[in-house]
């Protein structure tokens, strides 16, 4: 039995000796120039987010309208609540006017996962916050006409 044993250990750590040296890093150095055009507009775009507030209307349009799905099942919402949705709809389309069209979608994905990393979407939310931050710029007439945002359904 005791050599049973002992063979059965030698088995196990060879194992884990094996398993150790089954993983390696490899490590990608990226060459990027500083200053190819891809670097420059993005930093301008990072930079143009930033002054309108990383689309904090936006956010706050969004999250009112998901609410409002929401609430639609159990009535209308309250007149002065709708009031300031199209007010929030309004500076939303402001903000992402005075952005680059090449910034908008990438201003909305920002948003949309804030949003979601905040923890202020959950379920079926998710889900409404999503396609209302692809369409948006189309509601807001300005190009692109809608943003493809990639996300993992799974989250």
């Amino acid at each position: 039995m005791a050599k049973f044993t002992v063979l059965v250990a030698i088995f196990i750590a060879t194992l884990f000796v094996v398993d150790a040296s089954i993983y390696r890093a490899t490590v990608i150095f990226d060459d990027v120039d500083e200053n190819t055009d891809e670097n420059q507009s993005m930093r301008r775009c990072s930079h143009q987010i930033q002054q309108q507030q990383n689309l904090r209307q936006c956010k706050e349009y969004i999250r009112q309208s998901v609410r409002g799905y929401r609430g639609r099942g159990r009535g209308l919402p309250p007149a002065d609540e709708t009031e300031n949705q199209s007010d929030q709809f309004r500076r939303c389309c402001s903000q992402l006017q005075q952005l680059d069209s090449m910034c908008r979608c990438e201003g909305l994905k920002i948003a949309f996962q804030q949003l979601q990393g905040q923890g202020m979407l959950r379920g079926q939310d998710i889900r409404q916050a999503y396609f209302l931050a692809q369409n948006l710029p189309k509601q807001c007439r300005v190009s692109p006409r809608q943003c493809l945002i990639r996300w993992s359904w799974g989250l």
